[in-house]
């Protein structure tokens, strides 16, 4: 008798040619049934594992995605559409250094493999790396010149660059292969609002919704160029847009009970989103909030809890009170809102932002008594510094702590790091070649604990940072605060203006071309002057 499961056996072409027919037309469980039967009779055959994983992965159900391309590539080592498939998987669940792993050997198992290098600068761009991103998709167009996702890809990594001349002309391109590709236009939107060409960019990110209505990322990109122009009527409604992707910031309280900004006699739940700096900038509305309902819980991160508890107490917010942000509230509530989506309802006009608090973070009286008789004993002026993010993303915001030094020279000032991360050879550096010494404050770390990092800002004369939480915090405190702005900095900070609406003790440096930090450091360095001259101790 034969044995069924022949392992030199394969699939005759009137059976794959069925495979092909159910994937076509998007059957997919029907695909996977069938698929199973034939690695039943067909057990040894990799190319059957590799379609399997490709079915699971439209199904989202990755790990066995994966556990079927690795058993394609185990009896195949050499079988590159399996290992790139692997690398997609790993990519989609945000293990980008193993998906970058598997793209490499692609690449060294097919040199011309065009899919493989738009991948893996997909991958790169994912972790910020993006002048490798944009060489890996060069490599792809140089393969395939006819792909409108590689031209596409390329812009996107371009405009992170800040390269928006190039970026647009890529983008151009993809158009012209495929007009009716949604994310080239939303796409070049963004280099267009790079350039400061906001209607421009308002118009694609428009036509990218025509084409694809349910296409979120274009809408919240019009809605933060809006924003940046001040249009916060349709900006902050646009703005909505972020949720409803429900991914970067999950949902986990049902729609139907979502505050509409009418008077709430009941209790309404705020909930933080995105990262501490937008709770700190969101924070500033929580003033106003107290007079659209009869008790307010606030979810806010952590770090913040005591910060604002202290503001409460000392403004006397009754009605507000905090609850643990760690997990999913379970308690009642009447309405719920995300805090980003307050402005809508108190932020409607420039004139609204009138009502901003000068200070609402309130800091711990006897930290700043202690660090300032331990650390800032002297009679210089005490200015904190902080010059990285660490955002991956958003590498541009950083300067180069040498290119400072015209700032860090003045011998009136007692210089402070402010920073977060690893920074402490910047400083041994900054030292031994030009003795200057900038005060790292080790028993505060300033990432995790914000209150006592808080503490120390309020001891400073003055704040000078890059655009990150450090901004953030040191302008709700109130704090005379130097703000040094790349070209393509985030919505929060308008456009032209050069002081904050969100932060009246704000003061804004802006970058005159991307990537030239020239006349910030100048400026700075000349007001620096003015300023000691001025409130001499």
């Amino acid at each position: 008798m034969q044995n069924k499961n022949n392992f030199n056996n394969q699939p005759s072409q009137k059976e794959m040619a069925e495979l092909e027919n159910l994937f076509k037309s998007n059957e997919l469980d029907k695909l996977e049934r069938k698929i199973a039967e034939f690695i039943s009779t067909y057990p040894n055959v990799p190319v059957l594992y590799n379609i399997l994983g490709i079915v699971c992965q439209k199904k989202n159900n990755i790990n066995h995605a994966i556990s079927n391309f690795k058993r394609a590539i185990n009896l195949r080592p050499n079988f590159d559409q399996a290992i790139n498939n692997l690398g997609n998987a790993l990519q989609h669940i945000g293990r980008f250094e193993e998906a970058i792993s598997n793209y490499k050997k692609v690449i060294k198992i097919n040199s011309n493999y065009a899919e493989a290098y738009s991948n893996l600068g997909n991958a790169l761009a994912e972790l910020g790396k993006f002048e490798e991103a944009i060489s890996n998709y060069q490599k792809a167009i140089e393969l395939n010149p006819d792909h409108p996702e590689f031209y596409t890809n390329l812009g996107g990594s371009l405009v992170e660059a800040g390269k928006f001349e190039e970026a647009i002309s890529n983008l151009q391109k993809a158009i012209k292969l495929n007009p009716n590709y949604a994310e080239a236009y939303s796409n070049l939107g963004n280099a267009q609002a790079g350039l400061e060409k906001f209607e421009e960019a308002i118009s694609n990110y428009q036509k990218a919704i025509e084409l694809n209505p349910k296409y979120k990322e274009a809408i919240k990109n019009e809605s933060m160029v809006r924003l940046t122009m001040g249009d916060f009527k349709i900006g902050w409604e646009k703005y909505e847009a972020r949720l409803e992707e429900n991914i970067k910031i999950p949902v986990v309280y049902e729609n139907e009970k979502k505050w509409n900004g009418k008077y709430l006699n009941g209790t309404l739940l705020v909930w933080g989103e995105q990262g501490v700096g937008d709770h700190i900038m969101f924070s500033s509305m929580l003033f106003d909030l107290k007079n659209h309902a009869k008790d307010i819980l606030l979810q806010i991160d952590k770090r913040l809890e005591n910060l604002l508890k202290r503001y409460f107490q000392k403004v006397n917010l009754l009605n507000i009170k905090i609850i643990s942000s760690e997990k999913k509230f379970t308690g009642n509530f009447d309405k719920h809102i995300a805090i980003g989506s307050l402005g809508q309802y108190l932020r409607k006009t420039r004139a609204s932002f009138d009502a901003t608090p000068k200070k609402y973070l309130i800091t711990s009286t006897i930290k700043e008594n202690e660090y300032k008789k331990k650390f800032l004993d002297n009679d210089k002026f005490k200015i904190g510094i902080s010059w990285k993010t660490l955002n991956k993303l958003q590498q541009y915001r950083n300067i180069d702590l040498k290119k400072m030094l015209p700032i860090l020279s003045n011998q009136s000032c007692d210089f402070v790091s402010l920073q977060f991360g690893e920074f402490g050879d910047e400083l041994k550096y900054i030292k031994s070649k030009f003795d200057i010494n900038i005060k790292s404050i080790k028993e505060i770390n300033n990432f995790r604990d914000i209150d006592n990092l808080a503490a120390l800002i309020n001891c400073l004369d003055l704040v000078i940072t890059i655009q990150n939480s450090t901004a953030h915090l040191s302008g709700a405190l109130g704090k005379n605060t130097w703000l040094m702005l790349a070209n393509n900095a985030r919505w929060h900070w308008q456009k032209k203006d050069n002081k904050s609406i969100w932060y009246p003790s704000v003061k804004i440096y802006r970058q005159e071309k991307n990537g030239d930090w020239n006349n910030v450091i100048n400026n700075i360095s000349s007001d620096l002057k003015s300023f000691i001259n001025q409130n001499k101790k």
